[in-house]
């Protein structure tokens, strides 16, 4: 039995790699906005 390994293949969800690279890049900048946010909110 032959195993095929492609390392072009798309990612499961949102199409490109790119686009999933973007969203987790979104996702940390919103988390690390947040996050400071709340700091500050709390901070004396």
């Amino acid at each position: 039995m032959q195993v095929k390994e492609s390392f072009d293949e798309p990612p499961p969800f949102l199409g490109r790699w790119t686009r999933v690279y973007a969203a987790v890049l979104w996702y940390l900048l919103f988390l690390i906005c947040g996050l400071y946010g709340i700091t500050r909110l709390y901070s004396y």
